[in-house]
């Protein structure tokens, strides 16, 4: 007899279907397996997504390392909060609040980065929710801005981090 051992399966991951936080799934990469989700809309005190800035006082004009291909939001968030400059819901209300959400009791939630907001504009339809608004990414663009997605029109481009835009924590299983 060849004893066999019984495989665990991955959660499901079909790009509009309810991820294991509590949101929905957006992104597949297809060369690691990686599932990317989005909280749910309203998931910032029973609201809607807030309009934060991205940096207030030394943080909006401080110089962080960030990515922005997929797979660098977490990192990102990291990078951000881990700054000095940055290292309160104060001083970067958007990553914090990204890192603070704790959906379907979840704690690795993120702010995502330009490209992993990307796919989610590509699939808003299919996760729902958003307003036609431009939302944060993680990505720094120089000292003083950082990469932005548009929700109504896919336009990606920079913005003074001190302006209040829309805010979306995805996390990656």
């Amino acid at each position: 007899d060849v004893a066999t051992t019984p495989t665990t399966s991955a959660p499901a991951c079909v790009v509009g279907e309810p991820g294991p936080g509590g949101g929905k799934i957006f992104y597949r990469d297809a060369a690691t397996g990686v599932c990317y989700e989005a909280a749910p809309s309203g998931w910032y005190d029973g609201g809607s997504d807030p309009r934060l800035a991205w940096g207030t006082g030394k943080c909006a004009s401080t110089s962080i390392s960030t990515g922005t291909a997929i797979g660098k939001g977490e990192a990102n968030t990291t990078a951000i909060t881990s700054n000095t400059a940055c290292d309160t819901p104060e001083k970067a209300p958007a990553a914090w609040a990204a890192k603070n959400y704790a959906g379907g009791e979840k704690s690795d939630w993120f702010l995502p980065s330009m490209d992993e907001l990307n796919q989610l504009y590509i699939q808003k339809a299919a996760v729902g929710g958003f307003a036609g608004v431009i939302y944060w990414s993680s990505s720094v663009f120089d000292l003083d801005h950082a990469w932005y997605q548009s929700f109504d029109d896919g336009v990606q481009d920079s913005r003074y981090k001190l302006i209040p835009l829309r805010v979306r924590p995805v996390r990656a299983f």
